[in-house]
């Protein structure tokens, strides 16, 4: 802690004196003023790095939510492909069906065809990445997949 103020001995009695004891107590003043200066400083600094670390995690969130919304995107293309040939295959393999078990036995595959698709059209749909545990309702990370 810095002095308030510096009082030589004997000053009345010399010149010189009075003129150090004036000029300690300038820089004295002087490093009160700098010392002030480099906390405030150090202060907008701090607030400076906080503002950058939120600034870089909400870059990595967004970057995270574009790449999940484009890998979404490919794979429900890749995906919706082979299931609409499937459910095309599976009307004519109807059509041709010469028994009542084997139109059933299709009918529980387009069941299936159905469902696969409907979750291609969630996929499409996600816009915003929620998680959900899956296992004995466990919340640990590792145990979390995409809400739908």
């Amino acid at each position: 802690m810095l002095p308030e103020h510096v009082t030589l001995l004997d000053t009345q009695k010399s010149d010189d004196l009075q003129f150090i004891e004036q000029g300690l107590n300038a820089v004295l003043e002087e490093m009160r003023v700098r010392i002030k200066l480099a906390e405030e400083v150090h202060c907008v600094e701090c607030e400076l790095r906080k503002t950058i670390e939120s600034q870089q995690k909400a870059l990595i969130h967004a970057e995270r939510h574009r790449t999940m919304v484009q890998g979404l995107g490919a794979a429900s293309h890749h995906i919706g492909q082979p299931a609409t040939v499937l459910k095309m295959r599976l009307y004519l393999l109807k059509q041709m069906a010469t028994s009542m078990d084997q139109v059933a036995e299709i009918e529980e595959c387009e069941k299936d065809i159905r469902a696969i698709i409907a979750i291609i059209e969630k996929l499409r749909a996600v816009n915003e990445f929620k998680a959900e545990t899956y296992i004995n309702g466990e919340s640990f990370d590792d145990l979390k997949i995409l809400s739908i």
